[in-house]
């Protein structure tokens, strides 16, 4: 039997003595030589797998002694399934479904391969995938202040500067943006486009004329309306005529 590298060989070794229900402890176990024995003395079990000379594959040696001599314990718990083999498991179940809880993944091992793994064995598990896939929260954390800096001093003038005084106060930033910015404003003006055409050949006859609306005033320059304040008065005719007799 032979595996790609060293890694490989460690995933087949665990993976077989969960499957099957036993627990072996390391003898050896380095990068180019892995040598395990079964938990209990009286079994004879041993596994030795070594280095090839290509300097890559592991290869499952003679010497091996892979016949149980007792059996397995049927227990629904092994030492062998840590926080590190479960994490290993399900990445790529909580990958490509982020709704995964612990409770999922716990009950992803117990189908899969029969063991019981403990809550917090599989809580720790998920922290550990979903650091994987989106970053390390305790990290992010961190470097937020400087990263806040660095967004404020590439974006002068910015609308993240307004958004950490918001924030902070509880109000809702969309209350100080106009109403212009807004996405329903934006589908109401641009819902249907006009797309323009670059080949004239392709434009085509019209269907008909749009004609201006006809003049309705005369010909000259319009006279301009004198607009009168409240404290004027219009005179009207015998208003004129007492003025023009006083006057004579």
């Amino acid at each position: 039997m032979v595996w790609g590298n060293v890694f490989e060989a460690r995933t087949f070794l665990r993976n077989y003595a969960i499957i099957n229900k036993f627990k072996y402890y390391q003898v050896k176990n380095e990068n180019y030589r892995l040598r395990y024995k079964y938990g209990d003395e009286k079994c004879e079990w041993m596994c030795y797998v070594r280095r090839n000379y290509d300097g890559h594959t592991m290869e499952l040696k003679s010497t091996s002694n892979i016949t149980h001599t007792c059996r397995g314990k049927v227990v629904d718990k092994n030492k062998l399934a840590h926080t590190g083999w479960v994490a290993n498991e399900v990445v790529q179940l909580i990958r490509s479904m982020r709704s995964t809880r612990p409770c999922d993944v716990q009950e992803a091992i117990w189908t899969k391969y029969g063991v019981d793994v403990s809550y917090s064995t599989t809580w720790n598990a998920w922290t550990i995938c979903m650091e994987r896939i989106v970053g390390s929260y305790d990290e992010g954390y961190i470097v937020m202040l400087e990263l806040t800096v660095q967004v404020l001093l590439a974006n002068l003038r910015s609308i993240s500067t307004c958004i950490c005084v918001l924030i902070p106060m509880r109000h809702l930033w969309i209350e100080y943006c106009s109403e212009y910015h807004t996405v329903a404003k934006y589908v109401t003006t641009y819902n249907l486009p006009i797309h323009a055409i670059d080949d004239p050949s392709e434009w085509g006859q019209p269907g008909y004329t749009v004609l201006p609306p006809p003049l309705v005033r005369g010909p000259g320059r319009p006279k301009k309306q004198k607009i009168k304040d409240q404290d004027e008065y219009l005179a009207t005719v015998g208003d004129v005529e007492n003025v023009v007799l006083w006057v004579t």
